[in-house]
């Protein structure tokens, strides 16, 4: 027995020996993005990285992502090219399938459907090569380019889209509610009214009640193009405003707003592949690798 596991202990050894040095500095510093550590991993960036945005810019643009790391599975790393002090290491993973997950659009709701997910072994997974780091020599200590040219000018665009598509959107409030028994929103009633050639979900409006911002709606049914969607809507509360504040309570239980107007925020092309594309044509062709 002992022999076996003095065996068994060489050849883990071995094997640690074996992998490349520029495939355990890729791991090390994508263990850090798939624990979210967003600004240990800007620190090790190469020069023209850090260049194209600033850590706090860094940080909050994968903090915001609806995608998030640390879901993957990655069965191998791989040296793909080697030049000089500089080695392109690459990952082949599964990863969660976002198309199939993109239903979910808020933050909190979508952690939780993946740690469901995950824990239950449940996680719709796709293969995926795009995971392309290149690793240089420092003497400073490895540092890492890891396309975010491409990633930037990508969300500049879909914020470009979705900007000029809000600017497409009109919303109408006719009337609001709002119950003691809803202690997170308040239903607003009236239309929204789509003015761009194509369908759109979601559409993200901010909600002032005699001109002070007070709730914000996110429309996830379909507003069809050149089309109007009407009916009962509902806004997350805002700037400290809670039911009891309009004066309800158990004896009554529904008070009515009025002074409703409302500010288009963002708009998104309801199928995602579409978003994508127009993004991807906008700035420069194709969809870039994301950082997870």
């Amino acid at each position: 027995m002992r022999r076996l596991f003095l065996a068994a202990s060489l050849l883990a050894l071995a094997s640690c020996k074996n992998v490349p040095e520029a495939v355990q500095q890729a791991q090390d510093f994508y263990a850090k993005v798939d624990s979210s550590q967003f600004d240990k991993a800007y620190d090790l960036l190469a020069d023209e990285e850090k260049a194209l945005m600033d850590k706090a810019s860094f940080v909050k643009m994968f903090s915001d992502s609806l995608r998030m790391p640390g879901f993957d599975s990655t069965d191998e790393w791989t040296v793909v090219a080697s030049s000089g002090n500089q080695n392109q290491v690459r990952a082949y993973r599964r990863v969660p399938n976002w198309e199939i997950i993109d239903g979910i659009k808020t933050h909190s709701m979508r952690r939780d459907l993946l740690k469901s997910l995950a824990d239950g072994g449940n996680i719709p997974l796709r293969a995926d090569t795009s995971r392309l780091v290149t690793v240089i020599a420092t003497p400073q200590g490895p540092r890492f380019v890891v396309g975010l040219q491409g990633m930037v000018a990508f969300a500049k665009a879909r914020d470009s889209i979705v900007r000029a598509l809000a600017n497409q959107v009109s919303v109408s409030l006719r009337s609001g509610v709002a119950e003691n028994n809803f202690q997170a929103f308040f239903h607003v009633t009236g239309s929204v009214k789509n003015g761009a050639d194509i369908d759109l979900k979601p559409v993200v409006f901010q909600v002032y009640i005699h001109g002070r911002f007070s709730g914000t709606t996110t429309l996830k049914e379909v507003v069809p193009a050149k089309g109007t969607y009407s009916g009962e809507m509902t806004s997350v509360y805002e700037n400290g405003l809670t039911p009891q504040k309009f004066g309800t309570n158990y004896d009554r239980g529904a008070v009515g707003i009025g002074g409703l107007s409302a500010k288009v925020i963002s708009a998104a092309p309801a199928d995602r592949k579409e978003l994508d594309r127009l993004a991807a044509e906008k700035s420069g062709g194709k969809t870039p690798t994301w950082l997870f």
